[in-house]
């Protein structure tokens, strides 16, 4: 390896770092603040593992393609609309893709989540 090389790789590792600090997990709602936001007249309350598998899909999956986005950046219709061409793209199966939605919709709902760009 070329000394020029290894300079741009040393040269790079600091923000490397500051990057890896700015964990993409705190910018979505944590699953504990969303069951702990839930209240009755949000509906149903629900399945936290369903919520866990969704939350996973989003920082995973969608991290392929770009880095996760806060949950409230977009509204529900929004949501709506961008998701299908997403899931395809991701080759989500219906299992992952039904997390997925959950998560999302109970992000949005949960009144102490939906403006949050921090939490893990």
């Amino acid at each position: 390896m070329s000394k020029l090389r290894i300079l741009i790789r040393l040269a790079s590792l600091p923000v490397l770092l500051l990057t890896a600090c700015a964990s993409p997990s705190g910018r979505v709602p944590a699953v504990d603040d969303i069951m702990r936001a839930w209240s009755p007249e949000l509906g149903r309350r629900p399945d936290p593992v369903a919520l866990a598998h969704g939350r996973t899909i989003y920082l995973t999956s969608c991290a392929r393609c770009h880095s996760p986005q806060p949950i409230s950046r977009y509204d529900a219709g929004t949501w709506e609309k961008k998701l299908p061409q997403m899931i395809d793209d991701a080759n989500l199966d219906l299992a992952d893709e039904d997390a997925l939605r959950a998560y999302l919709e109970a992000a949005l709902k949960a009144p102490d989540t939906r403006g949050a760009d921090a939490g893990s």
